[in-house]
C-alpha cells in the first residue's frame, strides 16, 4: 500500500535540489518512512529492495548495486562501476524499470526500500523515482532494517566469486556479473520460495493467478 504521506512529502522537494531538505523530511516521518514494517508477505513485485556492496577482482574493488523483488529474489536491475553514487543507482533502476514495464507492473503498486546512504535520499534519484509513482521506504537503523538485501548481496558474492576472480577489467567484470545474475534469477534455487528459481517462482505464481481468475470470470 502506498504512504500519501510519504509520497506528498518527498514530492513537496522537487523544486528543492537539496539532499538535506530529503534528510529533513526522513527524519520528520519517523518511523514511518519504513513502509515494510507492516508487510508480511508481499506479492511480486509490491516490494523491491537495494543497496550497494563492495566486490572484489583482481584488478581492484567494484560497487555493485542491485535491485531485488523481495517476494520471489529475482534480481530486476543492476550496475557495477567504481564509485557507489546516484548515477549508478538510477542505471540500475532503469533496468528495474523496463523489466517491470514488460512484466506489466503498476507502478502505483511498488515500494521500493532502501537506507539513507546519499545516493538514495539525492534531489536526482527521489525526483525520479516519485515521476515514476513508485512509493520511496526508508530504513532507519541502516542493514538492520533492510536484511534481505544483506543475506542477497552475501549469498551472491559467495557463491559467484570464483567467476569474479577471471574479470581482468571492468568491461569483463560486468559480462561476468550479468552472467551471474542470469544464472541466480534462472537456475539457482532458494530455499525461502519452496526451492525454485526466481523465474520459476514468479512463472508458478502468476500461471495460479491466471487460472484462479479465469475460473472466477
Amino acid at each position: 500500500m502506498k504512504s500519501t504521506l510519504l509520497s506528498c512529502s518527498i514530492r513537496k522537494v522537487r523544486k528543492k535540489p537539496r539532499s538535506s531538505r530529503i534528510i529533513q523530511i526522513i527524519k520528520e516521518l519517523g518511523g514511518k518512512i519504513n513502509l515494510l514494517r507492516k508487510i508480511r508477505n508481499p506479492r511480486p513485485f509490491q516490494v523491491l529492495i537495494t543497496d550497494f556492496t563492495r566486490i572484489h577482482f583482481s584488478f581492484g574493488c567494484l560497487k555493485l548495486i542491485l535491485y531485488v523483488d523481495l517476494a520471489s529474489k529475482r534480481i530486476t536491475g543492476w550496475f557495477l562501476d567504481r564509485q557507489e553514487n546516484t548515477k549508478s543507482a538510477l542505471k540500475a533502476w532503469q533496468k528495474t524499470k523496463r523489466y517491470l514495464q514488460r512484466m506489466k507492473v503498476n507502478f502505483n503498486q511498488v515500494i521500493v526500500h532502501q537506507d539513507q546512504g546519499s545516493p538514495f535520499t539525492s534531489y536526482e534519484y527521489v525526483n525520479t523515482l516519485t515521476k515514476d509513482n513508485v512509493a520511496l521506504s526508508y530504513s532507519q537503523e541502516g542493514f538492520k532494517e533492510n536484511q534481505e538485501m544483506e543475506s542477497v548481496n552475501g549469498h551472491f558474492k559467495e557463491e559467484y566469486k570464483f567467476f569474479f576472480s577471471k574479470a581482468k577489467n571492468i568491461k569483463q567484470a560486468r559480462r561476468i556479473i550479468s552472467q551471474c545474475i542470469r544464472d541466480w534469477n534462472r537456475k539457482r534455487l532458494h530455499s525461502s520460495i519452496g526451492y525454485q528459481s526466481p523465474d520459476q517462482f514468479l512463472h508458478t505464481y502468476f500461471s495460479r493467478y491466471q487460472r484462479a481468475n479465469s475460473k472466477n470470470g
